[in-house]
């Protein structure tokens, strides 16, 4: 019988989870964790936030641990490397659950979003892997593997934490967010180029949920983009094949969507389903796995 492993992903926005072997995944999920926020008005992870993160660890580990997985692997990302308070978070979760969390580097992170799309079969040629993460976002360049990657502090809960306030967000503050995302991107990022975009994450996969499509053009995230940003929150989470607990950052990720496909100057892109923890669980069970 081959190994069967357990991959768990605290996200700024979302707690993932994956338990498979080489003969196939038999759980995978996701659920609304906002581990980040108060990351933007505190620099840290509040008391409550990590009671309900781990509390939400417990349960799911009660889900797969009937699975029984020899390799449990757990891992954090953006909201864990700017924490004040990150350690303090790190030991409870050991002391509480039994996990030893790893976090992620940024280019750690931008190479799993790399293997991710390829694993998937959308790396074919000379690609950009765009992870739309809660707290960052990571943008990897190559062909067939990975050459170079950046990682932004342009996640979809920080955009939506500094720039919008209000249930209908005026045209002014999506134009002020914009223009920061361009500005981040303009300086960090020079010279790169890419025939294709591939994105990952849940913003991503919503769009395409939302639209029936799995590739839009400019055009066609446009138009999306200014239906959604039409609706107030509460008639957004109403939105057939958006996720109520998205509905609020779903704006911001899109919007960092547009000025990347702007910065490399592309018409459109593909949504992968894939994501960081499928590419750690195909490193586990080929036992090459490290953080």
């Amino acid at each position: 019988m081959s190994k069967q492993v357990a991959v768990l992903e605290l996200g700024t926005n979302t707690f993932k989870y994956v338990v498979g072997s080489d003969a196939g995944i038999v759980l995978d999920g996701a659920l609304p964790l906002r581990l980040g926020a108060d990351l933007h008005t505190t620099g840290g992870i509040s008391d409550e936030v990590a009671t309900q993160a781990i509390g939400q660890i417990k349960r799911t580990m009660v889900e797969i641990q009937a699975f029984q997985p020899q390799e449990i692997v757990c891992v954090g990302a953006m909201t864990l490397r700017m924490a004040d308070n990150a350690s303090v978070f790190i030991e409870r979760v050991k002391e509480e659950t039994g996990l030893q969390m790893k976090v992620l580097s940024g280019d750690r992170e931008a190479s799993l979003a790399f293997k991710a799309a390829a694993s998937d079969g959308m790396v074919a040629g000379d690609r950009a892997v765009l992870d739309v993460g809660g707290g960052s976002a990571e943008l990897a360049f190559g062909s067939h593997r990975m050459e170079y990657s950046y990682s932004l502090p342009l996640g979809a809960v920080l955009l939506t934490n500094r720039f919008i306030d209000s249930d209908l967000p005026p045209e002014s503050s999506l134009q002020a967010m914009s223009a920061y995302i361009h500005r981040l991107l303009k300086q960090n990022i020079r010279g790169a180029e890419s025939s294709a975009l591939i994105v990952i994450g849940g913003t991503a996969r919503n769009l395409a949920a939302i639209s029936g499509k799995t590739a839009l053009n400019k055009e066609e995230l446009q138009e999306l983009l200014n239906f959604l940003k039409r609706k107030p929150l509460s008639e957004r989470k109403q939105i057939p094949g958006l996720d109520p607990g998205r509905a609020d950052i779903i704006i911001a990720g899109s919007l960092l969507i547009l000025e990347v496909m702007e910065l490399l100057q592309l018409d459109s892109f593909s949504a992968c389903e894939k994501g960081v923890r499928h590419a750690i669980l195909a490193e586990a069970l080929r036992s090459e796995w490290q953080s």
